[in-house]
């Protein structure tokens, strides 16, 4: 059984709550949580209030989350996300990455 989890954000406007509770969801999480934000869930950190508070809160716990920064570039949202102090970097080999170091994904 997995004590670790890897949650992963890929839902925006078109399912915002879908993405609010997987942030919701990593704040109450009891074990090790990583959070990645990709796709529609970056664009909605850089316009959505609640969602940039939820981040705000996941920070606060020491919980930083990643984005994608090739979706970011693409986007126009690279330094949005920054300010949230989001952290940037390709998520396709980073998530590969946490499967292999025993995070259970789960998507929202």
């Amino acid at each position: 059984m997995a004590d670790k989890l890897a949650v992963i954000i890929l839902s925006g406007n078109e399912n915002r709550d879908r993405a609010l509770l997987g942030l919701k969801f990593a704040l109450h999480t009891t074990i090790g949580t990583r959070v990645v934000l990709f796709g529609a869930a970056e664009k909605l950190a850089a316009e959505d209030e609640e969602f940039k508070g939820l981040v705000k809160q996941l920070i606060d716990k020491n919980i930083i989350p990643v984005a994608c920064v090739n979706i970011a570039d693409e986007e126009n949202i690279k330094e949005m996300l920054l300010e949230l102090k989001i952290n940037l970097k390709p998520v396709g080999a980073l998530i590969s990455d946490y499967v292999k170091d025993g995070y259970a994904p789960i998507t929202f």
